[in-house]
């Protein structure tokens, strides 16, 4: 790292890091500047750190541009809802996101933003400059999330080039879910990597494995529903909401409830964006789409509809 460090001009300037102000890094690598997501509610901090220089006669007749690139890791709000206004500040500013989370966003909201950027294909290194690459590979944690990989190569007269390669991942998840495959690890193994940043909430954390906490979960629902209490779930829009309602809805000993699962409007959208982009979820997902609806239920004993919805009669 201190060998980087000596040899690369390279800096992260946290402007948001977390689900409240929204996870925003600026990104010094070699002569280019990049954005790692956008989350922030308010772009006032981003737009004094990066006011418009002192700029030549010649960059003078082209707009001028915070920051060469913009890279969006993942589809939750706090880490793109800064992005509608960006691009309304600096409709040039290239954009690149996965095709599922360009997708998810755009039917939730029909940001300009989603029909400008660009979607990148996975594991395949797309060129921003001839010297600086972009690869995304999935990172688990929700459809469209990626572990986002810039390499910059250092040419050197009759050398070999210096190759630098920063990781850069939000959240991501080691265990297949239900709608998401696991990080691929294998496909990390062997990249030399010389500067890895993570947004990770639950890193520190030793997890039981995925049945084990599914079943815990059931259990402590069911004795919730024994003494006939009501239960609240918070969830954000994409992710954790599906999955849960997957849970529910498949689980030998909670399917046969006799109860409604009432989801609101926020969350529901994000159910109707999953069906959007089905021909990006797994096989077996596709396979289930086409027998019954992913997450609604009307017509058995446990149903699952959107709040304010008509109750079903009988």
């Amino acid at each position: 790292m201190s060998n980087l460090i000596s040899t690369l001009p390279i800096a992260c300037f946290p402007y948001g890091v977390d689900s409240q102000t929204g996870v925003c890094l600026g990104l010094q690598l070699g002569p280019y500047r990049l954005l790692l997501d956008c989350g922030l509610a308010d772009l006032s901090c981003l737009q004094e750190s990066i006011s418009s220089p002192e700029q030549s006669s010649s960059e003078q007749e082209r707009p001028f541009q915070p920051v060469d690139y913009v890279v969006c890791s993942q589809a939750h709000a706090h880490y793109v809802r800064g992005l509608a206004a960006l691009h309304q500040a600096y409709p040039r500013l290239p954009i690149y996101t996965s095709p599922a989370t360009q997708q998810l966003w755009h039917h939730i909201s029909g940001d300009p933003w989603t029909s400008y950027c660009s979607p990148l294909a996975w594991n395949a290194p797309f060129a921003l400059s001839p010297d600086l690459t972009l690869e995304f590979i999935p990172a688990g944690q929700l459809p469209g999330a990626a572990v986002c990989l810039l390499t910059y190569r250092v040419n050197v007269d009759g050398e070999m080039p210096n190759i630098y390669t920063v990781a850069y991942v939000g959240d991501f998840s080691l265990t297949h879910t239900r709608l998401t495959p696991a990080l691929p690890i294998a496909d990390l193994k062997g990249r030399p990597i010389d500067l890895l940043i993570l947004k990770g909430g639950y890193g520190t954390q030793h997890h039981p494995v995925r049945k084990q906490q599914d079943s815990a979960f059931i259990q402590t629902l069911l004795r919730a529903l024994a003494a006939k209490q009501s239960i609240l779930i918070p969830v954000p829009q994409f992710g954790l909401g599906q999955e849960i309602l997957m849970l529910l809805r498949t689980h030998a000993a909670f399917n046969p409830q006799p109860l409604t699962i009432w989801v609101d409007e926020g969350v529901a959208q994000g159910c109707e964006a999953y069906t959007h982009i089905l021909p990006l979820l797994p096989s077996t997902l596709q396979n289930f789409a086409r027998q019954q609806s992913l997450f609604w239920q009307t017509k058995r004993r446990l149903q699952i509809q959107k709040l304010g919805d008509q109750e079903p009669e009988g």
